[in-house]
C-alpha cells in the first residue's frame, strides 16, 4: 500500500515485513522506516484533514498514526482475520473489509474517545 502526503512531500509505503517506509520525493530516497505491524501491511490511507494516516494488516489491527512524528495515536483489533481493504468515507470515517467476510464502519473520533 502507498499514500502520498502532500504537506510533507512524501510517499508512505507499507511493506511485507510490517514496516512503514517514508519516501522523500525531493531526495528521491527512503528517509525513515519504522515497524507498524506484525506481518504484511495490507492497507494504508492518509486522512485529509489531519496529519494522520491509518494502517491495517495481517495482524488484524487497525492503527492510527501521526505522520510528522511516526507516533501511534491509537490502535484496535479490527477483525477476526487479516484485514484486506480500507476505504475512507470522509475525514474521520472509514470502512474495513477482512478475510472474515465482514465490513465494519469506524469513526476515528469514537476510537479516540474509547481510550479516555
Amino acid at each position: 500500500s502507498m499514500e502520498f502526503i502532500p504537506a510533507q512531500n512524501i510517499i508512505l509505503c507499507g511493506d511485507l515485513r510490517g514496516n512503514v517506509n517514508y519516501f522523500d520525493i525531493a531526495q528521491n530516497k527512503i528517509t525513515q522506516v519504522f515497524k507498524a505491524h506484525e506481518g504484511v501491511i495490507t492497507c494504508l490511507k492518509a486522512l485529509k484533514d489531519k496529519d494522520w494516516f491509518v494502517t491495517c494488516g495481517d495482524d488484524k489491527m487497525i492503527k492510527i498514526w501521526k505522520a510528522t512524528e511516526n507516533k501511534l495515536v491509537d490502535e484496535t483489533v479490527g477483525h477476526e482475520s487479516k484485514i484486506s481493504s480500507l476505504c475512507l468515507l470522509g475525514s474521520f470515517i472509514f470502512l474495513t473489509n477482512a478475510m472474515d467476510n465482514k465490513l465494519q464502519f469506524w469513526s476515528i473520533e469514537e476510537l479516540l474517545k474509547s481510550d479516555i
